[in-house]
């Protein structure tokens, strides 16, 4: 019998995947593959008569007797007879050890009738035992046979191991056994309905084994019906089979079992659900046990199924190492040496490659003579598949000698070896063909072909082959730039890949949609773009169990998907959720330390996050691909039966009809997706109301304090800003496509985030196109705040941090954020007498790490009282809610009594796009999202400054239709608060507390402070390095200073002043002041 996991089918998928993942160079080693693993199926037992063997008179067969083992050598073509006389009523146990060849034992009656024929799952090594209970007296014979054709010579011992009178348990082994050959024969035809009755014939003969007491087939029983539920979709169902197995196995000490069961498991986890990181653990287990009991044959099998896992997650140098490996060990078992018409094809072939390569027009017409030499060895030694590929590789040799006739010529009689073999290399041929066309610019005979192929596909049910048809479909039409029919054949074949859990393939036929789409839907390629990286971070959290540099290789391989979903999105002006999609490709390192999201911005735990509009459209496809899913199936299943009853005619008469029903709805689906997207273009132009900047320049001067107002404006093809003071208004421009500008302020923020990279190149360099054109006007102007109405992209970069070539802007002016929420509050003046509410997290939560520097950060603000008593030594007095009694119930209590300050220490998890998902982390673990605190009631009101020492608080993000979702900053103003500090990125723990400290210090020292001078000073003590910044620990800022560049830089090292532990921006940037600043 094959290993548990093999049958003849299951050879030749493994031989295809391997050969389709790993290219050229395995088609050189498929001989070998196909030698080692094919293996005819067993003949059925009833009612067949032995034929002549090669001993030819009777009374010459050797007779096996107790007490006598008989060893031999056998050879191809070779058949070893033994008689043993019989009396009705005995129990006979024979065993054929074998030593390196895989035999077929088949045992014949006395009249010559075939009763039984025994190839266990244990390969070329362990025993093959007889079991029977003569029905009638007389002369029986046993014929011993290799299995495979091509199988080189190797011996067996022959021996009778028990003959004696049949007990009940004997009877129940074979009649397990006879039921356990059923169900082969039913699993073997290979049709939904045998495949149904075979694990009914399987599980009729699991009680019968264990009356027999026999764990070992009780556990091949187990792991044949296993193997089924994984064809047919049940992957779950196959798993807790295989564990059950394994269980019995070790039970019964069965190493040779156990490890070809681990190798099934390591398949199914491998090839049904793409959990690669469980595959090869598996994989692994199995190998080293094939190892222990010296089964090369095993051994390699696994080696060839870990080689396909390394293909698909990028590492080619190992599965190219793998595949070798397990070439050698074929090459060195004795039952997979290769005939010498396929030892010299090999040989013949390898030398073809090996003067093809060299690349002259000389070394390839010699490589040429030598493949036609491999192409007739392998049709004398019968493999077509080999001749095929060779003759595929020639015409490809011919076209780079740019001979195309002669090249159309090995293509046309590569598809006729493929006709006339049958099976799956039919298909293959069928996609071939249809590259030479397409590559010949004739695309309708190339889409001839690859329809036949789909098919093809679908008449021998074989879902796999017919996603690979449609997807060259739709390349082919994705070329042409017809986008819309492209994008329907990628749809079709990513309905079939993912109900398959092919995770990886359906991810790359998402990157290709993506790229379809940009052109003329780039708000439709966003949505594919996440979804394909949110598949590969799938797959890169199930493979965290595995080494480092695999992790990194298959992070390498997909990069690219990454970027192009990233870039696409800064054109689109979505800046924060490209850099969500770049923080992905981020190494875990010492952000685990100095950032306060650190559990949030995991890059291996995070995904794309889909805009509501988004994830309403996922959904729908989803649910409409899931019932074309199971019409498809069911269709298909009927399909493959040989023969149908009436009933079952009329049902699939009627799936054929709701099928193409399902169909035209997909696509009218897909017609409006289109459609729908194509008209979320983000608009690009704010339209400015000069009565709106006139109105203003009134409140300026009432202002006073040096107040200007700057209003800026990014076009397609412009930067522009308006500068109104109190007397005038002017507007002033830089040429910048709006991309590039989103290109460099994105890079610019990677920058800011990383405080081991040099910010000053970009901070110039922005500094000239924002800042440059209307500085020389600001003063002139004698400007001393600058109130921003920042445009888009612009909101996501810190004005304070530019630099004009001697200086940051935070040195020069007072810089603060104004917005139409803001407006009507921005001359109210601050009360004299402030009181706090802080609200805090320092405990580690579900997903969000501690902060333990918050109750330090606290206890400086608030201080409390009790009874008059100070308790704490803080700046203002004042309540704190700390860790559980910080609940959303407490905190509503609380702002109640209208605190003029509220000071909250958290985390906030932003998700670009999406408000229902972005929320502030509360004392308890609940999390309060921006739509729950944007239904509130004036949840703000009365506080005259709202402090969200809370990473991501100032961002927004642009749904899918360009409307902006605002960050908990503009909405709490929308909430009532006058004034709000928040954070632009996830800010250094220690270094948030020592600007907290320093901003109340100075503004309670002088009660008459603006609230944007005090922030100012507080941002240039971190930047200068006064004395409270001086206190911060050394242990904490060499930390910082020891650990590696997080990021790709754009720029060089960042040279910290030891004095200054906290003079880069990223320490004191991000937070910003939004509202009324005085």
């Amino acid at each position: 019998m094959p290993r548990p996991y093999q049958t003849q089918h299951d050879a030749k998928h493994l031989a295809r995947l391997t050969l389709i993942f790993l290219g050229p160079l395995l088609s050189l080693f498929l001989p070998l593959l196909a030698s080692a693993q094919e293996r005819p199926p067993l003949q059925p037992a009833q009612q067949q008569t032995s034929p002549n063997s090669t001993e030819k008179d009777h009374k010459d067969i050797p007779v096996l007797e107790q007490g006598n083992p008989i060893e031999r050598e056998l050879t191809a073509g070779e058949v070893h007879s033994y008689r043993i006389m019989l009396i009705a009523g005995q129990y006979m146990h024979v065993q054929v050890d074998q030593r390196g060849i895989d035999v077929v034992v088949t045992v014949f009656g006395p009249d010559g009738k075939k009763l039984a024929e025994v190839d266990s799952p244990n390969g070329t090594q362990g025993p093959e035992p007889v079991l029977l209970v003569a029905e009638a007296s007389g002369s029986y014979r046993l014929e011993v046979r290799l299995l495979e054709k091509n199988a080189t010579a190797g011996r067996y011992e022959a021996k009778l191991v028990e003959l004696r009178a049949a007990t009940p348990r004997d009877r129940s082994r074979i009649a397990a056994q006879r039921v356990f050959s059923e169900a082969e024969q039913l699993r073997d035809q290979n049709t939904s309905e045998s495949r149904q009755k075979a694990i009914e014939r399987y599980e009729q003969s699991l009680p019968l084994w264990r009356d027999a007491g026999d764990r070992s087939m009780e556990a091949t029983v187990l792991v044949r019906i296993a193997s089924i539920h994984s064809k047919s979709g049940e992957p779950q169902k196959a798993i807790d089979l295989h564990s059950q197995a394994l269980t019995l196995q070790r039970l019964a000490k069965d190493r040779a079992g156990e490890a070809s069961t681990l190798t099934s498991l390591g398949a199914v986890y491998l090839r049904s659900l793409r959990e690669y990181g469980k595959a090869l653990t598996h994989l692994n287990q199995a190998r080293a046990l094939f190892q222990s009991i010296g089964d090369r044959k095993g051994e390699a099998d696994t080696l060839f199924l870990m080689s396909i896992a390394f293909t698909f997650l990028g590492d080619e140098r190992k599965a190219t190492e793998l595949f070798s490996q397990g070439q050698q060990l074929l090459s060195k078992s004795n039952n997979a040496k290769p005939a010498d018409d396929l030892s010299n094809a090999q040989r013949a072939g390898n030398e073809g490659a090996r003067l093809r390569e060299q690349g002259t027009a000389a070394s390839r017409r010699k490589a040429i003579e030598k493949f036609e030499e491999a192409r007739r060895l392998y049709r004398v030694a019968g493999f077509p598949d080999s001749e095929y590929f060779t003759l595929r590789g020639i015409a490809r040799i011919y076209r780079l000698l740019d001979e195309p006739a002669k090249a159309l010529d090995y293509d046309t009689e590569a598809h006729r070896v493929a006709q006339a073999s049958g099976g799956g290399l039919v298909i293959t041929s069928l996609w071939d063909s249809a590259e030479v066309y397409a590559s010949l610019g004739q695309k309708q005979k190339a889409l001839d072909y690859l329809a036949q192929a789909v098919q093809e596909s679908r008449s021998r049910a074989n879902p796999g082959s017919e996603a690979r048809g449609l997807t060259l479909i739709a390349q082919i039409h994705a070329k042409s730039g017809e986008d819309h029919q492209a994008i329907g054949y990628y749809t079709q074949a990513l309905t079939i890949r993912k109900t398959k859990r092919q995770t990886l393939v359906a991810a790359d036929i998402l990157t290709a949609m993506m790229a379809t789409s940009r052109r003329n839907k780039p708000t439709l390629a966003i949505l594919y773009g996440k979804q394909a990286i949110n598949l590969h971070q799938e797959t890169r959290a199930d493979i965290q169990v595995l080494e480092q540099q695999l992790q990194k290789s298959f992070l390498k391989t997909k990069e690219g998907t990454y970027r192009e979903l990233a870039d696409l999105l800064i054109s689109e002006g979505r800046l924060p959720e490209a850099q969500q999609v770049l923080g992905m490709l981020k190494e875990e390192e010492y952000f685990d330390f100095i950032r306060r999201d650190s559990k949030e911005a995991s890059s291996l735990n995070g995904r794309a996050e889909l805009t509501p509009k988004e994830a309403e459209w996922e959904k729908r496809y989803r649910e409409i691909a899931d019932q074309l899913t199971l019409l498809g199936r069911e269709r298909g299943e009927l399909l493959a039966k040989q023969s149908r009853t009436p009933e079952e005619e009329q049902r699939l008469s009627k799936l054929e009809t709701d099928l193409r029903f399902s169909q035209e709805a997909f696509q009218k689906f897909l017609d409006q997706l289109f459609s729908e997207f194509g008209k979320s273009e983000m608009a690009r132009e704010r339209v400015f109301q000069l009565q709106e900047s006139q109105g203003l320049m009134e409140d300026l001067r009432e202002l006073g304090s040096g107040a200007v107002a700057l209003y800026t404006l990014v076009g397609e093809d412009k930067y522009r800003v308006i500068l109104v003071t109190p007397d005038v208004q002017r507007a002033y421009e830089y040429r910048i496509k709006a991309a590039d500008l989103s290109r460099k302020l994105l890079a610019y923020r990677e920058v800011l985030e990383n405080p081991q990279l040099d910010p000053l190149p970009l901070a110039q360099e922005l500094y000239r196109i924002l800042i440059g054109p209307v500085a020389k006007d600001l003063k002139g102007a004698r400007a001393e705040t600058l109130m921003w109405s920042l445009d888009g992209v612009l909101r996501y970069v810190p004005i304070a941090a530019l630099h004009d070539g001697e200086k940051y802007m935070v040195e020069r002016y007072r810089n603060v954020i104004f917005t139409p929420a803001s407006n009507s509050r921005l001359k109210d003046q601050p009360s004299s007498y402030w009181r706090g509410l802080g609200l805090g997290v320092s405990k580690a939560q579900p997903g969000s790490s501690a902060l333990p520097n918050v109750p330090e950060e606290l206890r400086a603000i608030i201080r409390e009282e009790t009874s008059g008593t100070a308790v704490t030594k803080g700046v203002l007095p004042g309540t704190v809610l700390l860790d559980e009694a910080f609940t959303e119930k407490a905190m509503k209590t609380a702002l109640h009594r209208r605190y003029q300050v509220v000071h909250i220490a958290s985390h906030f998890g932003f998700r670009p796009g999406n408000e229902t998902s972005s929320f502030l982390l509360l004392g308890d673990g609940s999390r309060l999202s921006l739509a729950e605190i944007k239904s509130s009631s004036n949840l703000f009101g009365g506080v005259e400054l709202l402090t969200l020492s809370a990473c991501d608080t100032a961002t927004g993000g642009a749904e899918a239709d360009g409307k902006e979702v605002e960050g908990f900053g503009v909405l709490a103003q929308r909430q009532g608060a006058k004034a709000v500090v928040a954070s632009l990125w996830p800010v250094a723990d220690e270094g948030t507390r020592l600007l907290m400290q320093k901003f109340y210090g100075v503004r309670n020292a002088s009660p008459g402070m603006l609230k944007a001078e005090a922030l100012r000073l507080a941002q240039l003590g971190l930047l200068n390095g006064d004395e409270i910044a001086a206190r911060a620990s050394e242990q904490k800022r060499q930390l910082v200073r020891d650990k590696k560049a997080g990021a790709e830089g754009h720029t060089g090292a960042f040279k910290a002043d030891p004095k200054s532990a906290y003079a880069h921006p990223y320490y004191w940037a991000p937070f910003i002041l939004i509202g009324n600043w005085r």
